[in-house]
């Protein structure tokens, strides 16, 4: 019974946020030019889809949404902690598995383009097994849209800033990592360069591409 609730639950609110989703683009197409153009109807279409797809991932679909993948841009504020690791770990596995998946990372901000990840998160990520000093900072560009099967955010913020660079017909999917580790209590990778918990962005980066790389794997099986 507790399962059934449990599932209740997950439908509940999946639909209440695809309904929020539709009921704003309603509104946005309600005649008031001064609120609503292109730009707008772009990111409020953006809102709808990623609704969908976190709600089929909310109820264990994840597989309908794993294509077949033979590339992987993770994405962070900085591009120093969380996408660099998460760059270096998913390869590591992916490698492990016999796998062969271009991976790269980016930031949405510009602020730290050319510089090597943060030497705390280096020191811990080594620590690990897992180098990232060869890694530099670049921001993220609309073509990596084209370029990438699929762009894997560490929050929510990231996942609204990458959005509004879609092009025009661009389907490539942009999903949160955490969709990947769904026995986890958070949707969002908390950034260490303010938590200063390098050992436990880490961890989830861990689970979230054992995650990925399953889907993967059983997506190729098929």
């Amino acid at each position: 019974m507790k399962a059934q609730d449990g599932l209740i639950t997950k439908v509940d609110d999946a639909f209440a946020r695809v309904f929020t989703a539709l009921t704003a683009i309603k509104a946005a197409r309600s005649g008031h030019s001064d609120f609503f153009d292109r730009k707008r109807s772009n990111l409020l279409h953006a809102s709808l889809r990623n609704t969908y797809v976190d709600a089929f991932l909310q109820l264990g679909f994840s597989d309908f949404f794993v294509r077949m993948v033979n590339s992987v841009l993770f994405v962070c504020l900085g591009n120093i902690c969380r996408s660099p690791t998460a760059e270096a770990v998913f390869d590591k596995l992916a490698r492990e598995r016999g796998l062969d998946i271009r991976v790269d990372s980016a930031a949405t901000s510009g602020w730290h383009v050319g510089s090597a990840p943060h030497g705390p998160m280096q020191k811990a990520a080594l620590k690990r097994g897992y180098d990232l000093s060869a890694q530099r900072a670049r921001q993220f560009r609309r073509r990596d849209f084209e370029a990438f099967d699929l762009i894997i955010v560490m929050d929510q913020k990231n996942r609204d800033d990458v959005e509004r660079y879609r092009p025009a017909g661009a389907e490539t999917p942009v999903q949160l990592f955490l969709d990947y580790a769904p026995d986890q209590d958070v949707r969002e990778v908390p950034d260490p360069y303010f938590t200063k918990r390098f050992n436990q962005a880490i961890d989830l980066i861990e689970q979230a591409s054992e995650g990925l790389l399953t889907k993967i794997v059983a997506k190729e099986a098929k």
